[in-house]
This record gives C-alpha cells, sequence and structure tokens, in this order.
C-alpha cells in the first residue's frame, strides 16, 4: 500500500526535476512499505539512508538551477531544504541508534511535507523558469 501517489499537481513543468521528484516519493514509499513489513532496522537504516543523499542530490541539482535562472525566492526556498535535511538526519540517526522503531511519525511528516513542498514551494518556481527559459 503506497503511502504516496504521484500526482499531475505536483510536476514543475521540468522533465529532469519531476523525474528526481518522483523518486522521492518512491523512496518515501520504500520506507512505508518497509515499516508495514515489519523489515529489520538495518533495512530501513539503508532506505532512509538512500533517501537522504538522494534528497541532497536532488536539493543541489533544483538549488543550481534556480539559481542559474535568478529565482528570486531562492533563499527562501534553500531554507526549507535545510528543515528537510535536518529533520531527515535526525531520524536517520535515531533510527540508526536504535532509538526509533517505527517511522510513523516519520513518514507522516515526509508525506505532508513533500506534499507541501511540490505543490506550494516548488509550483512557485515553476512558472519563473518557464518565463526564465521563455526569454
Amino acid at each position: 500500500m503506497c503511502l504516496m501517489t504521484w500526482d499531475p499537481a505536483f510536476s514543475v513543468d521540468d522533465e529532469d526535476l519531476d523525474r528526481q521528484h518522483m523518486r522521492l516519493v518512491q523512496l518515501v514509499n520504500s520506507l512505508h512499505d518497509a515499516m508495514l513489513a515489519g523489515s529489520p532496522r538495518h533495512a530501513m537504516d539503508r532506505i532512509a539512508s538512500d533517501l537522504s543523499m538522494y534528497a541532497r542530490f536532488h536539493f543541489r541539482k533544483e538549488e543550481d538551477l534556480l539559481k542559474l535562472h535568478g529565482y528570486p525566492a531562492i533563499d527562501a526556498h534553500i531554507e526549507e531544504h535545510a528543515e528537510f535535511r535536518s529533520k531527515l538526519d535526525d531520524f536517520a540517526g535515531a533510527l540508526k541508534a536504535g532509538r526509533q522503531a517505527l517511522p510513523e511519525p516519520f513518514l507522516e511528516f515526509m508525506k505532508t511535507w513533500l506534499c507541501r513542498h511540490l505543490t506550494e514551494t516548488d509550483a512557485g518556481y515553476a512558472c519563473h523558469l518557464n518565463i526564465s527559459r521563455a526569454a
């Protein structure tokens, strides 16, 4: 059972970024599936680590693109990414140390944050990128 389903409303009209966003959704779903299956903590550690590394990769790519196109709200966007990375690092550390047995609160945070970020924050730059590229 998927925690999240890709929604066309998540699209930012950029194939690369949409593909990266889809991968983030897949990783969140993988962690959710592992939790539901009662997977061992080391399996969830691995997925959480993959999610963390991929999020960092994606954020770097997205931020570089926004800087290149002079996105005016880049600082706030970077701050949101930093907040997400911090929460992800906190969770991954607690999971690895054995302090977090079930990631339900984390998964709910991930789902809520990712949906809001895609439909509100990232949607804000989609129009800017389209205008910038057309110029």
